[in-house]
This record gives structure tokens, C-alpha cells and sequence, in this order.
């Protein structure tokens, strides 16, 4: 128990650490970032106890409405290299290599060692020479078996030495730890050609089709951009890692985007697509980023003529009385009715919702047990559910999956819903003959 409660308080204070640091400013950076750069998604770390984790995310508009897309058809929860990235943090990797054996290349090459961490000399004169250069792609082909991108088999003895750098990564630690810890940006063209060792999340990248990822330190973190490809540019070398030598500030000033964008330059792996029509009436009601957000946090449930059932009321006479309703739910798609049972046993509708909209939230904020039936009225329908927890999280912008712009409009949502609900029952419940 005691360790337990140690381990919780340390968690609380992590948490409590990146909330602090979550600000609208850096949000508006990463949306810029991902802008300038057409990135699918931009991600700000943050340094925490000899810890890297995710503090904000951001995903630009198209790559946020066709996610909530497929999420909704496929009727699944958002997941998404992201969310995957988000769920763990990384130890960042010693500041010395003492004792590690580091592999030397020459410039062309950069060598990836699994058992040290990252190094750079800037001299030929710091390293000691090999007697035949080890190329980037012959590395992971043999010690890996994949298939390099490119591969330098031999130098020629009379050719011209050219600026050296060694490059090297202990296991299980991640590109972005290695990127901070070296206070240099790091361009990998092709995550492909990564060991799992190197980078612990290729796999999750592949599945998700996350192809390049530029990782550019700042004091205190690393910002994130990804993408399908990066194209080639004249600016950087055409290996499938790449320490840049341009300053970390240099690329993150929002007045010298111009940088970023020849460095970090991708094609965007999707258009945005006609949605149904449902799905274009909840995008008048709130951003496709909350929505999102509301996606990523919360539980997506579907419901038919079959099972049209959302929510009962509690048995008065049972203890689920005494239990206050917790879940909130926002229509997606499809109409769901608000009922209460008269005395004869007859439901009567008390309102009906389209896409957008908010049920059950009277009895949550009223700390009650469940009084209404919720039913879904449509062929086919679905809801976010949004349990306590997650409102309040997402209230606080306690997560790095809703910015503090998204946090401000969901609460905005919530007071406007909540109005036009109240008003929708006393105009059904108001005698017309009364002056």
C-alpha cells in the first residue's frame, strides 16, 4: 500500500506538472508548425524528472475530420500514432557514453549503436579513423536484416576525409529523448530503417503510417512533426538520420517558418473527403478538433431499432437510486429522445436531439441518480460518452489531447447546450394561454 500510494503521488505530481505547462501559446506554435510544414500531426514533449512525455498535441483540420471520420464509420475509438505515443513516457539517455562502444562513420554515414547514447565530434581529428567506413544501411542490414535505403559498401583509400560524426543510442530510449538530450534536431527520413531498439516506436509508427519525423529540442522538451514522407531538400542530407546543423531556435521562430518548411516539407497524406451529412451538422456546432478531443477521451457507442436504448431511469426502490448518474453523451449521429414515464406506465417525450447536441447531462450536473429514459428515435445512431472524469478533464485541459483553445470551447458548448435544452422544455412545458 505504501508503495502504491508513492507511486500514485508521483504520478499526480507529473500530471499536475504538465498541466501547468500546457499554454495556448504553445498550441498556436504547433498548429503553425504542422501549417508550415504539412505535417499530420505536431506533438510538444516536456522534460519531467529525468522523464520525457507528450504535453500537447495538435492535428491540423483535415487530418482531424477524416480521423473523426473513419472513427465513427468504422465505429471504433480515435487511436492513432499519437494516442500511442501519449500513453508512455521515455528516460532520457545518459548526458555521457562512458564505457559505451560508439560507432564512427564518416559524414555521409550516420551509425546507429544500440548500446550507447547519442554523441557528435565536428573534427576528424576527435575520432579515431576506420579502417573501412561502416555505411548506415549495411549496419541495419546486417545487424537487422532490413532493407537500406542506401548503402556506401566502400570508400576508396585516396579519397578526401570529410568532417566526421559519431552518432550513438542506448536501448529502449527513444529519437525524441535522444534529440533533447544532444540539444540538436533530428531528421529521420525513413523511420523504417530503424531498429525497435533505436526508436521504441516504429512499429506504432508504421501502423500508422508515420513514414519521417523531425524532432527539434527545446530547453525544457522536444517538438514532434510527422508525416508520411518528407520530401527531399537541398538544405540536409539524404540519409535516413539526420543530425541537423541548424539551431533548434532557428527553426522554431514563428517569423522564420520559411526554415522549417525546407527542412521538414511533406506532402499531405489525405484530403479532406465529403462527409455524411450528420457529420457536417455536428461540425456547425463545435471544431473538428474538440470534436476530436471528445473522440480520443471518450467512449463511441452505437445504437439501432434493435437496441435502441441508451440510458434507463434508476429503480427507486433498489440501490441504484442512490447512485448519481455519471455519463454525459453528445449525439454524432442519428435523433435520440428524452423520455419520462407518466403514471400510466406512457413515456412521453420531453425533447429530441439531432447530431451535436447534449442528453443526460440535467441529472450529472444535478448529482441524482438517472431519471429519464434516453432513446436513440433514428434507424441508426451514436454518441460520445463522456463520463465525469473526462468532462473534467477535459474542463481543465488535464490531457494532451485537447488544447487550452479547445478546452475554452468545449466549456462554451456546454453552457450554450445546456441553455437551449432548458429553454426547448419550458417552451414544451409552457401553458400558451398564459399572458
Amino acid at each position: 500500500n505504501r508503495s502504491f500510494q508513492a507511486w500514485r503521488e508521483w504520478c499526480l505530481t507529473v500530471q499536475n506538472e504538465l498541466r501547468l505547462r500546457r499554454t495556448a501559446e504553445k498550441q498556436a506554435a504547433l498548429a503553425e508548425y504542422a501549417a508550415a510544414t504539412g505535417s499530420r500531426y505536431s506533438m510538444r514533449w516536456e522534460v519531467v524528472q529525468d522523464m520525457i512525455y507528450v504535453g500537447q498535441t495538435y492535428y491540423p483540420p483535415w487530418r482531424a475530420e477524416g480521423l473523426v471520420r473513419r472513427a465513427l464509420e468504422n465505429q471504433r475509438p480515435v487511436r492513432t500514432f499519437v494516442t500511442g505515443s501519449a500513453q508512455r513516457g521515455f528516460p532520457l539517455p545518459d548526458a555521457d557514453g562512458a564505457g559505451r562502444e560508439v560507432f564512427e562513420a564518416q559524414a555521409w554515414d550516420i551509425i546507429v549503436d544500440l548500446d550507447a547514447p547519442i554523441s557528435t565530434s565536428t573534427s576528424a581529428s576527435d575520432v579515431k579513423p576506420t579502417s573501412k567506413p561502416i555505411a548506415f544501411g549495411s549496419m541495419f542490414q546486417s545487424a537487422v536484416g532490413a532493407k537500406p535505403v542506401e548503402t556506401i559498401d566502400s570508400v576508396a583509400a585516396d579519397a578526401v576525409p570529410q568532417e566526421r560524426v559519431s552518432v550513438s543510442f542506448q536501448p529502449l530510449h527513444d529519437l525524441v529523448g535522444q534529440a533533447w538530450r544532444m540539444q540538436k534536431p533530428l531528421l529521420c527520413r525513413d523511420v523504417g530503417c530503424m531498429s525497435a531498439s533505436t526508436f521504441s516506436r516504429k512499429d506504432l509508427a508504421l501502423e500508422f503510417g508515420i513514414g519521417s519525423i523531425l524532432f527539434v529540442p527545446t530547453p525544457d522538451g522536444v517538438v514532434e512533426l510527422g508525416a508520411l514522407r518528407c520530401e527531399e531538400s537541398e538544405q540536409t542530407d539524404s540519409k535516413p538520420l539526420v543530425v541537423l546543423d541548424q539551431k533548434p531556435a532557428d527553426l522554431l521562430r514563428l517569423d522564420g517558418e520559411d526554415l522549417l518548411s525546407t527542412i521538414f516539407t511533406t506532402t499531405p497524406g489525405e484530403e479532406a473527403q465529403p462527409l455524411p451529412p450528420s457529420i457536417g451538422m455536428v461540425s456547425k456546432h463545435m471544431s473538428w478538433n474538440l470534436m476530436l478531443a471528445l473522440g480520443t477521451l471518450g467512449t463511441l457507442r452505437s445504437l439501432d431499432k434493435d437496441n435502441p436504448v441508451l440510458a434507463d431511469p434508476a429503480d427507486p426502490t433498489s440501490d441504484e437510486a442512490k447512485v448519481h448518474a455519471n455519463e454525459i453523451f453528445i449525439v454524432m449521429e442519428g435523433t435520440f429522445g428524452t423520455f419520462r414515464k407518466t403514471i400510466s406506465g406512457d413515456l412521453v417525450v420531453l425533447l429530441k436531439s439531432p447530431p451535436g447536441t447534449i442528453i443526460g447531462a440535467d441529472d450529472v450536473w444535478a448529482n441524482r441518480a438517472r431519471s429519464v429514459h434516453l432513446r436513440c428515435l433514428s434507424g441508426e445512431g451514436k454518441v460520445v460518452v463522456l463520463p465525469q472524469r473526462v468532462v473534467r478533464k477535459l474542463e481543465l485541459c488535464d490531457s494532451p489531447f485537447i488544447g487550452p483553445k479547445e478546452a475554452e470551447e468545449f466549456i462554451e458548448y456546454m453552457k450554450r447546450e445546456m441553455s437551449l435544452n432548458l429553454c426547448v422544455m419550458e417552451s414544451a412545458f409552457s401553458d400558451p394561454t398564459e399572458a
